[in-house]
């Protein structure tokens, strides 16, 4: 922990800190994802990464530690192989009510100086009072077909099983996926659903109901399939709603 309250901020600097690469919200949190090095040693070693609240609140302190192979790679400098960070910032502990900005910074603590990391967007880092109530989940998985796979892959989990498969009836998919909208667990704009977690979802008897009541009702949704079984749809919106297609 940083226990030095004389630290020289410094908003613009002139050499490479690192960046702030992405923000994503999940529920209940903020997650902040980027890199940093000292910019004199050229190193990730001895530096922290603080954030804080636009009133000047220290949110976070950590140390980068994850595996940063791309970056090394791009300055040619090993001493960047674990140079990445993710903190998390739970929304309770960010303003209530209002827009805001968050700041982060790499501290080192030979100079005791805080150096602003640039972000690679300009409102990166603004969190809005709609993200704030926003806790839905950005996956829902909803395994349509339960028992397995009609697939005997080795190397999966489900494909050495041998169960009767079970298939979600229509009315109470439609039930459970109203149920997670009204409560907030999902939010028609930010939540993909995923038609699967171990099975094939094309297997299902009432598979091409579920889409269309997807694509008319406005949700993204997801598809793993090994083809096995097909549904084909020849309308040009028919998988309207469709984000991700895994052949596995």
């Amino acid at each position: 922990m940083i226990v030095n309250n004389n630290i020289e901020f410094v908003e613009n600097f002139e050499g490479i800190v690192g960046y702030v690469d992405r923000l994503v919200n999940r529920p209940f949190e903020v997650k902040i994802f980027g890199w940093s090095q000292n910019p004199y040693t050229k190193s990730s070693e001895a530096i922290r990464v603080l954030v804080y609240r636009e009133d000047g609140e220290l949110l976070a302190d950590s140390l980068p530690d994850g595996l940063s192979a791309d970056v090394a790679s791009h300055f040619n400098n090993p001493l960047l192989e674990h140079c990445r960070w993710q903190i998390s910032i739970p929304k309770k502990s960010l303003l209530s009510g209002v827009d805001q900005e968050l700041y982060v910074y790499v501290y080192l603590s030979d100079t005791n100086q805080a150096i602003r990391i640039p972000k690679t967007s300009d409102n990166l880092l603004t969190i809005s009072k709609s993200l704030l109530e926003d806790n839905a989940y950005p996956v829902c998985y909803i395994d349509i077909v339960g028992g397995g796979c009609n697939a005997s892959c080795f190397w999966c989990p489900s494909g050495g099983r041998k169960h009767s498969l079970t298939f979600t009836k229509y009315e109470d998919f439609i039930s459970r996926v109203n149920y997670m909208l009204e409560n907030r667990i999902i939010n028609m704009d930010t939540t993909t659903i995923h038609l699967y977690n171990w099975s094939e979802p094309f297997l299902h008897r009432d598979f091409r109901r579920i889409v269309n009541f997807l694509n008319d009702s406005g949700y993204k949704y997801a598809l793993s399939t090994n083809a096995s079984s097909p549904v084909l749809f020849e309308e040009n919106d028919s998988l309207s709603g469709l984000t991700e297609l895994v052949f596995s």
